[in-house]
């Protein structure tokens, strides 16, 4: 499950979190590459943003 999923996540998961500020669901995708209708491949790509960036630190032990 995702974290944040109120669907399908676990409660006591997201509760904890909640506790911390996080109010979203930690889905993210670093890139995504489609097809495009002409023909083409499209590919994007986003960098973590911050928000997530430092839960994670957080998680790790670093500093926030």
């Amino acid at each position: 499950p995702v974290v944040g999923d109120t669907k399908y996540g676990d409660a006591e998961t997201n509760k904890r979190f909640r506790a911390r500020g996080f109010r979203r669901m930690f889905l993210h995708a670093s890139s995504l590459t489609l097809p495009h209708p002409n023909g083409d491949t499209l590919s994007v790509s986003a960098p973590l943003d911050d928000e997530l960036r430092d839960l994670l630190t957080e998680l790790e032990g670093g500093p926030r």
